[in-house]
């Protein structure tokens, strides 16, 4: 059993209702979000569905996260899994360079669930800067070698090999072999 059609119309009131105590004419959240003010009207009037990654937009646009927008929906359904699609995943840009990618499979905004997971592929002379996050940290590593620096200790990891960390200390990453190294990533949120 799927989201009934008449609850999809309450996304629309949503972003209706959430624009117009933002004070934001139509056209001016059109533009914001980057869609046309028609397919922004049709949303509004449940005359057009949004896709997620349009809602995401909107969301970013009235400076809400995408789950206020949705939440009335998680009512609706009773679906036991979400499937995200290969052409669906964007990089996390924090923790993307020229020699990183950090594709999401599951962003933090998403259901509002705290914790994102990606793929991450760093190109033999990829690093990362020396950092602190707030979040909790667990890499699985599918092929080649990362170097991780936590503090003062340099952990190296094969494929196979697992690193859980706090964020909170300083740590950065590299990959100082000859062939793309590649890990599954996933962060969760610290809660205080």
């Amino acid at each position: 059993m799927g989201i009934r059609a008449e609850s999809l119309s309450l996304v629309g009131r949503k972003i209706y209702e959430i624009r117009k105590k933002k004070k934001l004419s139509l056209k001016e959240l059109a533009a914001k979000a980057e869609v046309t003010a028609g397919l922004l009207s049709k949303i509004e009037n449940f005359k057009a569905m949004a896709s997620l990654p349009v809602l995401y937009s909107i969301s970013r646009a009235l400076e809400v996260d995408l789950a206020e927008l949705v939440l009335e929906l998680t009512y609706y359904t009773n679906e036991p899994y979400t499937v995200i699609r290969a052409s669906e995943r964007k990089n996390d840009e924090i923790s993307s360079s020229d020699n990183v990618s950090n594709e999401l499979i599951l962003d933090e905004e998403f259901k509002g669930v705290g914790a994102k997971a990606s793929i991450l592929t760093i190109n033999p002379g990829g690093k990362r800067k020396t950092m602190l996050t707030n979040y909790q940290e667990l890499v699985y590593v599918i092929s080649g070698s990362i170097k991780y620096t936590l503090e003062e200790d340099v952990v190296e990891l094969n494929a196979g090999d697992t690193i859980y960390f706090d964020g909170g200390i300083q740590h950065s990453w590299n990959n100082e072999g000859k062939v793309p190294a590649v890990g599954f990533r996933l962060t969760f949120t610290k809660k205080d």
